[in-house]
């Protein structure tokens, strides 16, 4: 197993290593009669600014994680790898994936994620003033609710030739608490500044876009055979994995719960010391 990149991988999952653009919708077509319609929906859309902005925050943020990502790689690396022999650097990185393999969930918030009794991963339970303390996971976590409104974002392959456009302007807002199902629709292949464009209208709205090609086979996260039929007509190369990729990073900004540790550092600080301590004496008694 390559250490290395399995735990860059792992982190990569973790801070959303995937190129983010700002979604334009002026962009997807030059077809006159859209733009018309087009026009007609940027003004309805000019009373609704806080909604923009908040789009345009979520892009932000999500050019941000990339970044802060690859600060990390970068900066590991020429810690590690620039210091260390390659047999060094793999029992590192081994190290690294093994311990925060356990401590990281999908966006990156440190907590006891994956308790397995053979990590011999240890929680505090005892105080001065207390016996025992009920436990559990996200004790220590404060709980951020996620919005259940898709946005529109543009992301790239590892390429850089080919774009997936993903159009969320015809994704209601949820009026309570309830997730609607979210379907994905291919629109058309697109080329934009020298570039490749896979469009993609993402609903809420079962019955719209009927028209369009299922992305995906009903109830699964597999995609449809008229979506992959399609794809190869249009001699698109790029990997099915990646593709899949791009899917996973787009839904999971949307879908999966964020949570902000109370104290992200003392928790790791005093985990890794546990960690460090069964490494060093394990065989002692």
């Amino acid at each position: 197993m390559d250490y290395k990149q399995a735990f860059f991988s792992r982190l990569e999952d973790c801070y959303l290593g995937v190129k983010v653009k700002a979604f334009h919708q002026k962009e997807l077509s030059n077809d006159e009669n859209y733009q018309k319609k087009l026009q007609e929906a940027q003004k309805q859309a000019h009373a609704q600014n806080e909604l923009q902005a908040a789009q345009n925050g979520f892009s932000n943020l999500m050019q941000i994680k990339y970044k802060y990502f690859n600060h990390i790689k970068d900066s590991l690396e020429q810690e590690i790898d620039a210091q260390n022999d390659p047999w060094d650097c793999r029992d590192i990185y081994n190290k690294l994936y093994t311990f925060f393999d356990s401590y990281l969930n999908d966006t990156g918030t440190p907590f006891f994620k994956d308790t397995p009794m053979y990590k011999n991963i240890y929680a505090k339970i005892y105080s001065n003033s207390k016996d025992t303390n009920l436990f559990y996971k996200t004790q220590n976590l404060y709980y951020v609710k996620s919005d259940t409104l898709y946005q529109s974002l543009i992301l790239d392959d590892e390429s850089g030739e080919y774009e997936v456009v993903f159009d969320a302007s015809d994704c209601q807002q949820n009026k309570d608490n309830t997730k609607n199902k979210i379907f994905f629709k291919f629109e058309n292949i697109n080329t934009q500044n020298d570039k490749t464009q896979i469009l993609i209208k993402v609903t809420n709205q079962k019955d719209l876009f009927s028209h369009l090609t299922k992305v995906y086979k009903d109830n699964t996260n597999e995609f449809s055979d008229e979506f992959n039929k399609t794809l190869k007509t249009y001699h698109i190369k790029i990997t099915e994995e990646e593709l899949k990729k791009i899917f996973r990073t787009y839904k999971k900004q949307q879908e999966i719960d964020f949570f902000i540790h109370k104290d992200a550092k003392s928790f790791l600080e005093e985990q890794f010391d546990l960690w460090m301590f069964a490494y060093l004496y394990k065989e002692d008694s």
